[in-house]
């Protein structure tokens, strides 16, 4: 049987350290996983960088599907300028490997495109089946269910020229 060697960068107990300085998301997919907490590294920044966003996930339970996921860019006009797709952790850490209970730290890298025009960006999270490409169900923390499949994270990204 494969094994998986997991790192402290990326695999956190709980509670999550406060000195990591995350904001906190209170959103469910598939009632399996659940996003506790993000980073925007930088959240201000000029066309043609890299905005890393760091997500903080934790498992519900034990989870069989290999969901993949996406992190957009949205400009005002709910128009995707910018993206990243991929398995948690690099695509190193399947979430069916997860233990419950255990905090996952999963960076996603974005370029902005270089005719990017200035002004405040949203991010929005989701999960996925990368077979059916059909997104898993997203609740907010009161249990309403959220029509699009995508968490949308409150903090905003400023894009100057």
């Amino acid at each position: 049987m494969p094994q998986i060697e997991t790192s402290s960068e990326w695999v956190l107990a709980e509670p999550i350290p406060m000195e990591i300085g995350f904001e906190s998301a209170n959103y469910r997919f598939d009632d399996q996983v659940e996003l506790v907490g993000y980073r925007v590294m930088p959240a201000s920044l000029e066309v043609g960088e890299v905005v890393q966003v760091q997500l903080y996930w934790r498992t519900l339970q034990e989870v069989e599907s290999y969901g993949k996921v996406f992190v957009h860019l949205i400009d005002e006009q709910e128009q995707l300028v910018a993206q990243d797709d991929g398995q948690p952790v690099s695509n190193s850490y399947p979430i069916p490997l997860w233990q419950p209970g255990t905090i996952i730290v999963d960076t996603h890298a974005l370029q902005l495109p270089s005719d990017l025009a200035d002004g405040m960006y949203t991010l929005a999270v989701g999960l996925y089946d990368p077979k059916s490409l059909q997104r898993w169900t997203v609740k907010e923390q009161g249990g309403q269910i959220v029509t699009d499949g995508r968490a949308i994270l409150s903090m905003a990204v400023e894009v100057s020229p």
